[in-house]
């Protein structure tokens, strides 16, 4: 299944405000696949970026 940028953005903005909870609980809530909410997570991290800036990469 794919999701959309905004949708992602929200998850991972939810998990980075919410340091107490983990992203095992925010996937569940959201009915997504563990590894996937990790992955997104994983991802940002590595890059230090938002989601969306590897649209704006364009030249």
């Amino acid at each position: 299944m794919e999701y959309t940028q905004e949708f992602k953005e929200a998850i991972i903005q939810k998990i980075l405000l919410n340091p107490d909870r983990t992203v095992v609980s925010f996937a569940r809530e959201a009915s997504i696949p563990e590894s996937t909410v990790a992955t997104w997570i994983r991802n940002t991290k590595k890059t230090g970026k938002t989601l969306n800036s590897k649209k704006s990469k364009k030249q």
